[in-house]
């Protein structure tokens, strides 16, 4: 899934030192307000380290998530300025995206970057967008209406039918 949000943020906030993303994770829900909203969130510092990690380009036929991060490079910057951002999504949305926060991490010269696995940074600052809506797009075609999502979330059939114009390729 891809989300796009035209960040206008509410507030700012200035974070001292944190150790690891977890605890940056509990300092940001002390701040975001209600949980029960969704946040787009933007952080910008030095970062003594940024555990990331990345995977490889995909073609059809698409592997699931669970097959993909197999191959994936985890990879650590450190001493590195750079901007994370990412989304704070609530519990009752589970369905939709995992709740909780998704960071992505890109440095100063946006030459490297990666999805966010932890990081430690002496101070960083907060942007925070609280919003009340999404828009929720599903693909308009014949692969998408016919596919039993119940049946095997995360299966062969599963990842191809969410990709608008996907075409499968011709049997051999």
């Amino acid at each position: 899934m891809l989300w796009v949000k035209r960040f206008q943020p509410d507030r700012q906030i200035a974070i001292d030192a944190v150790s690891s993303l977890d605890t940056l994770t509990a300092l940001l829900d002390g701040q975001v307000g209600s949980v029960n909203r969704m946040h787009a969130v933007r952080l910008d510092g030095h970062f003594s380290r940024v555990t990331l990690r990345s995977v490889p380009r995909q073609a059809p036929p698409y592997r699931s998530v669970s097959e993909v991060v197999k191959d994936q490079n985890v990879f650590v910057l450190e001493n590195v300025q750079g901007t994370l951002v990412g989304y704070r999504f609530p519990a009752f949305l589970s369905g939709v995206n995992a709740p909780g926060y998704h960071f992505h991490f890109v440095d100063l010269e946006r030459r490297r970057g990666g999805h966010v696995l932890d990081l430690a940074s002496a101070s960083l600052l907060a942007q925070i967008d609280t919003t009340r809506a999404i828009t929720l797009v599903v693909p308009d075609d014949a692969l998408f209406d016919s596919t039993d999502f119940t049946a095997s979330p995360g299966g062969s059939d599963y990842q191809p039918a969410l990709r608008p114009n996907f075409q499968r390729p011709a049997p051999r």
